[in-house]
């Protein structure tokens, strides 16, 4: 994906930021959907299945980095709101007609990312303490996860789960920071 993501990136370079970030939104939106209606075949040889749900992922990053390149911050965050809304309408009208998925977790996402990046924050000691964490947590919280699952029923309580899942993902990587294992998170 990375090179396809460089080639793309290569190929687009000239061209309008409005009209690549639409399309790439659009392009995630519709591998979003199609996902969540299962028009990806499940007979494919394993990891292939488990990859094809964070498939949108990749071009809806990708419109996410290209606003990062619009020079005005005002129509970067204009983009960025454009690509949250759009994700979450898609996400929206998917679970209130039937059609869930693990993909829409990666959509609803996007409006976390999008309000990340959209939103203006000013650094603390909090803040730069645990933005190094950030890796580490992504690498650990499907372990995390899976554990969680055996003690919490994740259906009933997932604003807890997740809240769980982060907290112990994080104290799990900033231990592992104080050991040899530091380097891999």
């Amino acid at each position: 994906m990375g090179f396809a993501i460089y080639g793309i990136n290569r190929w687009t370079a000239r061209l309008n930021h409005a009209a690549v970030i639409l399309a790439a939104t659009a392009t995630g939106v519709f591998v979003l959907v199609a996902h969540a209606m299962d028009a990806f075949p499940n007979h494919l040889a394993a990891p292939m299945p488990q990859w094809s749900f964070g498939l949108a992922a990749a071009p809806l990053g990708y419109a996410v980095g290209r606003c990062l390149l619009i020079p005005s911050r005002d129509a970067q965050r204009m983009s960025l709101w454009v690509i949250a809304l759009v994700t979450l309408t898609a996400c929206i009208i998917l679970n209130s007609t039937g059609f869930s998925s693990l993909a829409i977790p990666y959509g609803l996402a996007m409006g976390l990312v999008c309000t990340a990046y959209a939103w203006p924050v000013r650094s603390d000691a909090f803040v730069a303490s645990v933005a190094p964490l950030t890796f580490g947590i992504y690498l650990i919280h499907p372990l995390i996860s899976f554990g969680l699952k055996h003690v919490i029923v994740a259906d009933q309580h997932y604003a807890a789960f997740i809240a769980l899942t982060t907290c112990i993902s994080g104290l799990v990587t900033l231990g592992l920071t104080k050991t040899p294992l530091r380097r891999f998170v």
